[in-house]
C-alpha cells in the first residue's frame, strides 16, 4: 500500500492520531501542517479544523479521492477527541462507555461493602447490566461515561489520549534527607484505582511495623488510615487539565513520606484554615465517590482533620501541607515513640531524628560507632581535619586486626558517614557525621536514651 493510500484509509476510518503521525514520519513538513499538528496536540480542534486538514492533505497527496463524507465522520472524531481532552471530570465523556472499562477493575468494585450497599438500597441485582449498575451509583448519565469514571476504571488500553500524567505518577524511596541519593525510582501506570493501590504498596514495602507494647497492636511507622487517606486525597484533588504538566508525585525519605499532587487548594482552602474546615470543595466529584467505594476515605470534608486527630493521639507531629506554584504537598513524618518527650524538653524533632537514623546505621556493629569516633579525634588534631590512616596503628588503638579495620572504613564510606581521600588515604567524618556529633552534644543523658530507644524501633521489619 502506498503512502497515498495509507493517508486516504485513515481519514476514510477516522484515525487522525495516526494519520498525523504517518505524515510526520514520512513527509516533509510544512509550516501549515506543524500549526495544524500542534492545535491537535494542543486540544485546540475548531469547526473549521476539518475543512483545513482537507485542504493540506489533497496538497500532500494528490490525486487521492475522498470522499465529503469521510471528512465528516473525521470531522466529528476531532470533536469527539477535543470535547474529552477539555472537559472536566465530572463531564460526560462524547464516546466512552462501560465497553472501555477494566473488566476486572470494575468487578472487584461491584463486590465492595458500600456499593452493595448501596445496590441493596436501589434494588439493583447482581444480574443487572453494567450501566444500570453504574447509573445507580452515578457513574454514568445517558449512555456515557463521566470522565473521572473513566480515568478511575478504564482500561490502559482505552486512556492512550489522555496526557502522560493522568495515567502515571511516580514514586521515589532516598537514602538520604536532602534526596541527593535516590534508592528506588518507579513510574506507576495505569487508571487511577490502579496508579492508587500500587502506590499503595510501595509506600507498605518502604516503612517499618512498630510495636505497641501496651496495645499489643502493630502499625506503621506513619499510620496506615492516615497514609491511606491523605493519598487517596492527592488523587482526589489534584488537577487533570490539559495544560498541567506536573505528576503525582510520592517521595520516602528517612525521616518522613512527601505527597506531591498537581493542582492548587479550592479558592476557599488554604494552608491556614485546612484543619478546621468541617465543608468538603470536591474538585473532582466523581473520583470522590469512587474512592469512597472502595473504602479508601470517609465522609467528604473531614480527612485532613481525622488525619491530624489520629497523628496527635499517638504523640506523632502533625501533617504540614504547602501550596507552591503547580503542586500542592504534604509531608508526614515517621513515628518517633518518644516524640511527647521530646516535645516537652522543646527539642527539634528533626535534630533528634539525625541521632536516631545514625544510630539506627552504626546498630549492625558498635566496632562501627568506635572507628568513627576515634577517627573524629585523630582528625581534629590535623588543620584541614583529614586524618591519614594508618590501618595498623589505628587496629591496634581499636583492638581489630589491620583487614577488618580497612573493611570496615570501605563501608563507612559507602555509608557516607566518612569521606575518603583516595591520593593519601586520609579520612575525615562526613557532614552528615558531624551534624550528628553538633547535635547529639546538646543532649542531655535522658534525650540520649530517648533517640536509642527509638532507634530501636527501626530494628522492626516491615511484614
Amino acid at each position: 500500500m502506498t503512502l497515498q493510500e495509507q493517508a486516504k484509509l485513515l481519514i476514510e476510518q477516522a484515525e487522525f492520531a495516526d494519520l498525523f503521525e504517518l505524515v510526520d514520519s514520512n513527509v516533509e513538513n510544512t509550516t501549515a501542517f506543524s500549526k495544524l499538528k500542534q492545535e491537535f496536540l494542543d486540544g485546540n480542534i475548531t469547526n473549521q479544523f476539518a475543512q483545513r486538514l482537507k485542504t493540506l492533505v489533497n496538497e500532500l497527496f494528490p490525486n487521492q479521492e475522498i470522499e465529503n463524507s469521510s471528512y465528516d465522520a473525521f470531522n466529528k472524531k476531532l470533536q469527539a477527541f477535543s470535547h474529552n481532552q477539555q472537559a472536566k471530570t465530572a463531564a460526560p465523556l462524547a464516546d466512552k462507555n462501560s465497553e472501555n472499562l477494566d473488566v476486572d477493575n470494575l468487578n472487584k468494585m461491584f463486590t465492595k461493602k458500600r456499593v452493595q450497599e448501596h445496590f441493596e438500597e436501589y434494588n439493583i441485582k447482581e444480574q443487572d447490566e453494567t450501566n444500570t449498575k453504574l447509573r445507580a451509583l452515578g457513574l454514568m448519565s445517558n449512555g456515557h461515561l463521566f470522565k473521572g469514571t473513566f480515568l478511575c476504571l478504564a482500561d490502559l488500553e482505552q486512556m492512550s489520549h489522555l496526557p502522560d500524567n493522568n495515567v502515571v505518577s511516580k514514586f521515589f524511596s532516598f537514602e538520604d534527607r536532602e534526596g541527593d541519593r535516590t534508592e528506588i525510582a518507579e513510574f506507576v501506570r495505569g487508571n487511577l484505582v490502579e496508579q492508587f493501590q500500587q502506590m499503595l504498596r510501595h509506600i507498605k514495602r518502604n516503612l517499618y511495623l512498630i510495636r505497641d507494647i501496651d496495645t499489643r497492636t502493630e502499625d506503621y511507622q506513619i499510620p496506615e488510615k492516615v497514609f491511606t487517606e491523605l493519598l487517596a486525597n492527592a488523587f482526589i484533588h489534584r488537577s487533570y487539565e490539559l495544560d498541567m504538566q506536573t505528576y503525582l508525585v510520592v517521595k520516602m525519605y528517612p525521616d518522613r513520606l512527601v505527597i506531591q499532587n498537581p493542582g492548587r487548594f479550592p479558592d476557599k482552602v488554604d494552608v491556614n484554615n485546612m484543619n478546621t474546615l468541617s465543608t468538603s470543595y470536591p474538585i473532582n466529584p466523581k473520583i470522590s465517590q469512587i474512592f469512597y467505594l472502595h473504602d479508601w476515605v470517609e465522609t467528604a470534608g473531614e480527612g485532613i482533620r481525622r488525619s491530624q486527630k489520629i497523628l496527635e493521639a499517638k504523640n506523632m507531629e502533625l501533617a504540614i501541607y504547602d501550596q507552591q506554584v503547580d503542586f500542592v504537598s504534604v509531608t508526614l513524618y515517621k513515628k518517633n515513640v518518644n516524640y511527647k518527650k521530646i516535645k516537652q524538653n522543646n527539642l527539634d524533632i528533626k535534630e533528634v531524628n539525625i541521632i536516631i537514623d545514625l544510630m539506627h546505621t552504626l546498630s549492625v556493629d558498635a566496632w562501627n560507632y568506635t572507628i568513627i569516633d576515634v577517627i573524629r579525634q585523630l582528625s581534629k588534631g590535623s588543620e584541614t581535619d583529614w586524618y591519614i590512616v594508618n590501618s595498623s596503628s589505628l587496629g591496634d588503638l581499636i583492638g581489630l586486626e589491620t583487614v577488618i579495620i580497612q573493611k570496615r572504613i570501605d563501608d563507612l564510606v559507602k555509608l557516607g558517614l566518612l569521606e575518603k581521600n583516595d591520593s593519601n588515604n586520609a579520612l575525615k567524618l562526613s557532614s552528615k557525621t558531624e551534624k550528628y556529633y553538633q547535635v547529639y552534644q546538646k543532649f542531655t543523658q535522658e534525650l540520649k536514651t530517648i533517640a536509642e530507644q527509638d532507634s530501636e524501633t527501626k530494628n522492626l521489619k516491615s511484614q
